[in-house]
């Protein structure tokens, strides 16, 4: 089973990776762009990576991720008149990260940043990864990562009930409704696994969905199905599609779009406040 790129990742990263290759990275001058490009470049081969961190190559979600976080860092220092990434003390980078948290430095927007524990973490693994290189070469680089504070502020999660679901469904086709049921008992929130899913994961009497190791975006597992099974074998009887063939077809943007409008119409901002993700259907606390 492959695991679908719903996002183009991997179009979006050998389109970065031959415009670098020529010019190197936007708007960073040539001796921190030469050290970026390496990194990411041993990132995508699983090369020198830090000790007590996964080995192999990145995914190209993930090299995405750090190159532009990374960049964007870099641009920052060099705004600061530090223009050698390399040669940054742990006072340089603690100012610039606790300038973050403190709302001092904001995004372009005016707005504050929410996830400076996010760009802690791209950072400190590139130092780390510069300390092996140069450890390599006979060279002790100290780390200035230590103190550097990796937390991220609590995320607000959207979340309704199985009613509130229910309340939804008249806006949506039949076979919409099944993927969000299905959504809803198997909390998945990730289109890529969603749309990899084949028919074949369903289970023979529908009780049970598995998500392989390959397409799942945390690990593989195997979920008993409690709300849908009847929706779902409904659905797969009357569908025309092959027994090989994929378990939905949509457009994620589309659908997200859809959802958020449905949503937002019927619940007001509660269910949409701070922006909304593939999908808002999670199973609420206890």
């Amino acid at each position: 089973m492959v695991k679908k790129d719903v996002f183009n990742h991997r179009i979006k990263y050998e389109k970065w990776k031959q415009d670098v290759m020529v010019n190197g990275v936007d708007d960073v001058n040539s001796k921190n762009s030469t050290v970026i490009v390496q990194y990411v470049f041993d990132m995508e081969q699983g090369r020198n990576i830090a000790r007590g961190t996964k080995k192999g190559p990145r995914s190209y979600i993930r090299l995405n991720n750090i190159r532009q976080r990374l960049s964007f860092l870099v641009r920052l220092f060099e705004a600061r008149d530090m223009k050698d990434v390399c040669k940054l003390t742990s006072g340089d980078v603690g100012e610039l990260f606790n300038d973050m948290r403190s709302g001092k430095l904001r995004r372009r927007d005016g707005g504050i940043y929410k996830s400076a524990g996010d760009y802690v973490k791209v950072f400190k693994a590139f130092w780390h990864w510069f300390m092996k290189v140069q450890r390599g070469k006979g060279v002790n680089v100290a780390d200035i990562t230590e103190d550097l504070d990796s937390s991220s502020s609590e995320n607000s999660f959207v979340y309704f009930t199985l009613e509130n679901l229910k309340e939804m469904f008249p806006h949506f086709s039949t076979d919409e409704q099944v993927r969000m049921l299905l959504m809803f008992d198997t909390i998945i929130r990730s289109p890529t696994e969603l749309l990899s899913l084949k028919r074949t994961d369903v289970s023979l009497d529908f009780r049970e969905l598995t998500i392989p190791e390959e397409v799942s975006k945390t690990y593989g597992r195997t979920i008993k199905l409690l709300l849908c099974k009847d929706e779902l074998r409904s659905y797969l009887r009357n569908s025309e599609n092959d027994h090989n063939d994929d378990l939905f077809e949509f457009t994620p943007r589309v659908f997200n779009t859809k959802l958020k409008k449905v949503a937002t119409q019927l619940f007001g901002d509660r269910m949409t406040k701070g922006g909304m993700r593939f999908t808002p259907i999670l199973v609420p606390p206890a």
